[in-house]
């Protein structure tokens, strides 16, 4: 993922981190789609298919903390910024990161202590996996809408003074 390129010695506009998330969000996607398609095969009992299951996983797991670390320094001081709203949307952010957090931590311990096929730690995959396509979508709704992160100062859409 290409959280580890950004420069934080040069300034973004509020489109750009707008931007850099969006893209980051899509390699994010890329990579779920990938491990989520795993589970189905470990239902057949293949070792071999956990084992890639298991290892894809932790390695979602790094991606999605350095994902939420890139977040952290940018779209969130970028948030509090935008408007009058930007303190709840940064405290909304930094609470669903505290819970996605979380979830990653428990899952990493269950992942590196698995012995063998574990049918419920596939299917938690799989739940988390497909909470945070749910996230995903909801900050692009929502933090990442061009009208909340936008490059001008002026409220779109006003019509007086």
């Amino acid at each position: 993922m290409g959280s580890e390129e950004v420069n934080d010695d040069v300034p973004l506009s509020a489109g750009q981190i707008r931007t850099r998330i969006l893209q980051d969000n899509a390699v994010v996607r890329a990579h779920l789609v990938k491990v989520k398609a795993l589970v189905p095969e470990c239902g057949v009992g293949a070792p071999e298919t956990f084992e890639l299951l298991v290892s894809a996983a932790l390695a979602l797991v790094d991606e999605m903390r350095g994902h939420l670390a890139l977040e952290d320094r940018m779209l969130v001081p970028a948030l509090e910024a935008a408007d009058a709203w930007g303190p709840v949307r940064r405290e909304r952010v930094e609470m669903e990161h505290a819970k996605v957090r979380e979830e990653l931590d428990m899952l990493a311990d269950r992942l590196r202590t698995t012995r063998g096929f574990d049918r419920d730690l596939a299917l938690t995959v799989e739940a988390l996996i497909n909470e945070l396509f749910a996230e995903i979508a909801a900050e692009e709704r929502e933090a990442l809408d061009p009208d909340t992160l936008r490059d001008d100062v002026v409220a779109i859409g006003q019509t007086d003074g």
